[in-house]
């Protein structure tokens, strides 16, 4: 049965999940271990910092684009790996839907407002993360198109032991605009596979830029 809260339509799990950590999300959603997972075998064929969340997302989510690298200043950009499907229901809210085990994005306690999106505010995880005590940003894409504006953020990223069970990574707040090729009809959009999302910019150093070539070259 669809709910609605704060003008976001859903599962009643799904829109009651905006206070809930990324691992109680995989434990909770009954992801299988093997695909929930931080400390698996998977990890042994990343070598840089940047690091997928856990198999799920090694195994589906495209690894981010490296958009620059600016006196080693590293700019990533991220993309979905699922489409999403958008109905505007009025009073009822906006139902948006991802059909993926681990879902791409879940309804945000925050809130911020632009009038060019829909009311609601979601949160995107961060499926690709930068292992290591480091500044990271976060902003909205501006030289391309995209169904997504994003709320600015930096925060200070935190080394996750390649032991720990369930990983957590830094959500990023959202908002889907009203507008844009996207749109079939008057209420009703399909989000393609491959959207871009946000870009992500961290300051690394000569030997970690070096490593994260040979990955993206494997």
């Amino acid at each position: 049965m669809i709910k609605t809260k704060n003008y976001i339509a859903g599962s009643e799990w799904w829109v009651n999940s905006e206070a809930l950590s990324f691992s109680q999300i995989v434990r909770q959603s009954k992801m299988p271990d093997h695909w929930a997972r931080y400390d698996s075998g998977y990890m042994n064929s990343i070598s840089s910092i940047l690091n997928p969340i856990n198999r799920y997302v090694f195994s589906l989510y495209p690894r981010p684009q490296i958009i620059s690298i600016v006196n080693n200043l590293v700019t990533f950009r991220q993309r979905t790996h699922a489409e999403i499907w958008v109905q505007d229901k009025g009073s009822d809210g906006l139902y948006a839907l991802d059909k993926c085990h681990q879902r791409q994005f879940y309804p945000s306690a925050n809130s911020f407002e632009n009038n060019e999106c829909f009311k609601p505010t979601y949160r995107f995880y961060i499926p690709w993360f930068i292992n290591k005590n480091i500044q990271v940003s976060i902003k909205s894409i501006q030289d391309e198109e995209t169904p997504f504006y994003i709320n600015a953020k930096t925060f200070n990223s935190v080394t996750v032991d390649r032991q720990t069970p369930y990983a957590d990574t830094e959500f990023v707040d959202f908002k889907i605009k009203n507008t844009g090729k996207y749109y079939l009809k008057d209420g009703y959009a399909i989000i393609s596979k491959s959207a871009a999302m946000y870009d992500m910019s961290v300051l690394l150093n000569d030997e970690e830029i070096v490593d994260l070539k040979e990955d993206y070259d494997k």
